[in-house]
């Protein structure tokens, strides 16, 4: 087997035939083959069907699955060392609703708005959720991010910069996001973006998850319960 093509998928997170076609140059049932061959002898590992690895590294691996897609919610917030938690579910912001067990991994691609797509960054190879597209996708994907404590500790840890905020928050233009955006950033961070938005009188609870939320801010009209 050629040792020098075995170095060069080593250097590719995710590996299928177009990959070995483009390295040899060689149509694509040739190409099929040298895939078999390389995940008989262990070199390869096949993650689903037509798509390998020759790394060990789950977040590159989950992140560069398909395209565009990029680590976030809880995923992200760990490896930001905004929480605690471990996790071994690997959340991928996506263009697909799809489970896929890996190792000793599972990695979610959680479908999303593909308008919703942006605000990503590499990291040595890691496609991750900046900071202020994390929090947007926590509120605005609610379902994925565990409890609401997980929400606070990614607003208390991480660092925000107020012009990616707004124009992220401004692209999207979505009046509930806007308000919970505006109201956790307010109370945590000291950071008042009300000057930019004119919102309309409707109350939006700031977890959508329960309405046991009695206390009301009338500058951003949120409900809450502390």
């Amino acid at each position: 087997m050629n040792i020098e093509l075995i170095e060069k998928l080593k250097g590719y997170p995710v590996v299928d035939r177009n990959t070995v076609m483009k390295l040899l140059n060689c149509k694509r049932d040739y190409a099929y083959l040298i895939l078999q061959r390389l995940e008989k002898r262990g070199i390869l590992k096949k993650i689903i069907k037509s798509k390998y690895t020759a790394i060990g590294d789950i977040y590159k691996i989950a992140a560069n699955l398909y395209y565009p897609s990029y680590i976030s919610f809880l995923t992200a917030s760990m490896l930001k060392k905004a929480t605690e938690q471990i996790f071994h579910t690997v959340q991928v912001a996506s263009n697909y609703n799809k489970k896929i067990d890996f190792q000793d991994y599972t990695i979610e691609l959680i479908k999303i708005d593909k308008d919703f797509i942006f605000g990503y960054e590499n990291q040595d190879g890691v496609f991750i959720a900046g900071n202020e597209k994390l929090l947007i996708d926590m509120l605005n994907y609610r379902n994925y991010s565990g409890n609401f404590s997980e929400i606070i500790k990614v607003v208390e840890n991480l660092e925000f910069s107020k012009e990616k905020i707004l124009n992220y928050l401004k692209k999207i233009s979505k009046q509930s996001l806007i308000k919970r955006v505006g109201f956790l950033l307010e109370k945590h961070k000291k950071v008042d973006l009300s000057n930019d938005f004119e919102l309309d009188n409707n109350y939006v609870f700031l977890d959508v998850l329960t309405r046991k939320q009695n206390k009301a801010n009338t500058k951003w009209r949120v409900k809450h319960d502390n």
